[in-house]
């Protein structure tokens, strides 16, 4: 009997697992629809389909298509996939979430990126772009950590935005969010950008527009730069254009960042008049 039952046990431990599965999974794509009907007065998104895995917990929605009401163009994205989300109903206070195959479908703006593209010698398969978002706000401490905003293009390249700031509160309406802003304190901040193929195929195309050789237009655009370069800033323009030069000349990834030694309210910045003075406090820098 003992034997019987323990035989049986695998066999309902699945079914349960698949019975609870079942439920997230009704439960989840009860929240995408409630979501879906309140965006309906801009915007109209169907869907295919809606897993969950219970030991993963994460949740995905295949086949996206969001049509902006009274738009031609349209949003498709081949899965997004939730893998972290808590918070309020109306607000995540940790979410880090995935939209894998993201692509603009017709409109004027989006045949003009894909003719540019084509020009460049990209498919249209290539065209795809995976975007990343993960965040983390604290609302006791009014602190809020962007790990990381991601927009990559498969062989083309990737940009990411990573940011860390306090003194604000996310749940804010718009408006007192805006009447906060000058408060908002700035610890740090880091803009990459990493390149497979677009920055040679980029200079390229601009040499063979201007009838010179790629070396030239690097000399040209250097020293452009160099031009603009005030003798106020000189050091810290002289650091990042030498920085930028490198990246030209072998792109594969540069990073703006500013990391002031002291948190930054953006009052501060916005009252500077001295951008040199504004670059040594932000301890602006640009790596390769």
């Amino acid at each position: 009997m003992r034997k019987s039952w323990w035989w049986t046990l695998p066999i309902v431990l699945v079914a349960l697992y698949f019975g609870i599965n079942l439920y997230a999974e009704r439960r989840v794509q009860k929240e995408v629809d409630n979501a879906i009907a309140e965006m309906s007065s801009f915007a109209d998104v169907d869907y295919e389909d809606v897993d969950f895995d219970l030991f993963s917990r994460k949740a995905s929605i295949k086949g996206v298509v969001i049509s902006p009401v009274g738009e031609e163009r349209r949003l498709s994205i081949d899965r997004v996939v939730v893998l972290k989300a808590k918070g309020e109903k109306t607000f995540f206070t940790r979410l880090h979430i995935l939209f894998m195959g993201v692509r603009v479908e017709s409109g004027e703006a989006g045949e003009k990126v894909a003719a540019f593209l084509d020009d460049l010698g990209y498919e249209p398969e290539e065209m795809k772009a995976d975007i990343e978002l993960d965040y983390r706000f604290k609302p006791e401490e009014r602190d809020f950590r962007l790990k990381t905003l991601t927009y990559r293009v498969k062989n083309m390249g990737e940009i990411s935005l990573s940011l860390h700031l306090s003194n604000i509160d996310l749940r804010d309406d718009a408006l007192s969010l805006l009447l906060s802003f000058p408060r908002i304190l700035i610890h740090e901040a880091k803009l990459s950008y990493r390149d497979d193929s677009l920055v040679p195929r980029l200079l390229k195309a601009m040499a063979e527009k201007r009838g010179i050789s790629v070396d030239s237009l690097i000399e040209g655009i250097t020293a452009e730069v160099e031009r603009g370069i005030s003798e106020e800033g000189e050091q810290i323009a002289a650091e990042a254009l030498e920085a930028f030069r490198k990246f030209l000349e072998d792109p594969e990834e540069i990073s703006l960042i500013i990391s002031p030694k002291n948190p930054l309210p953006l009052a501060r910045i916005k009252r500077a008049r001295d951008p040199a003075q504004l670059l040594r406090i932000l301890n602006f820098r640009i790596e390769t």
